[in-house]
């Protein structure tokens, strides 16, 4: 099982990529526990920032699909937290009203035009050149788009929209991504459901169209 130790001094670089790979694969091959016990080295060892949020969203991911409800959300908030996303430990309405106004007001004050325009964040396994900004930003979508699959698949309502919201305000503060544009299609279909409101959810179904074209996602 893994490496002697010594490679991991003489060949570190070697040996971390070889082991998180084998991390990966035993994902792809579903075997989640395996998956787990070889990345949760890795983020002890890992050198970089980066390199340790990956591990954790491989960790958020595993879980999902393992459905280990409790621990995958758990994983979630520790990543948003590394990566300074404040979350509130409990959700309520409350605060869901209070992040839906500041999420509607954001939408409001800008045209089509200037969303389209705002500085997409291109994912950082595409562009090794990426800022530590741009990677972080990137990486935090990753890390509530998954959030929200999880939340939506165990039908967490407040708590899925909440997340959802908390996208799509990233994307508005912080720059587009790959992952935007399922965001504003998803939440568009929650503010005609939900709220009545078609002419915002078409709004948000243009801009996920034009923006899939523009960003395309994973």
């Amino acid at each position: 099982e893994g490496f002697p130790d010594e490679k991991w001094t003489t060949h570190f670089d070697l040996a971390f990529a070889m082991t998180e790979s084998l991390a990966k694969l035993e994902f792809i091959l579903g075997n989640m526990e395996a998956c787990i016990r070889t990345n949760r080295g890795l983020f002890h060892i890992a050198k970089t920032h980066s390199a340790k949020i990956n591990s954790l969203f491989l960790d958020i991911n595993a879980r999902i699909v393992g459905s280990d409800s409790s621990e995958a959300a758990s994983a979630g908030r520790t990543v948003l937290h590394r990566l300074d996303y404040k979350m509130p430990s409990r959700i309520t309405p409350l605060h869901l009203i209070w992040k839906l106004k500041k999420v509607r007001k954001l939408l409001d004050s800008q045209s089509d035009d200037d969303i389209l325009a705002f500085v997409a964040h291109p994912d950082n396994k595409e562009n090794e050149n990426n800022s530590g900004e741009e990677e972080e930003s990137s990486l935090k979508m990753k890390v509530i788009v998954s959030v929200i699959f999880f939340l939506g698949m165990r039908q967490k309502h407040v708590l899925y929209q909440y997340t959802m919201l908390s996208a799509i305000e990233t994307s508005l503060t912080q720059g587009l991504s790959p992952y935007t544009a399922s965001t504003f299609c998803s939440w568009g279909m929650t503010e005609m459901v939900l709220f009545g409101n078609v002419d915002r959810a078409c709004r948000l179904a243009k801009l996920a169209q034009q923006l899939s074209v523009r960003i395309p996602s994973e």
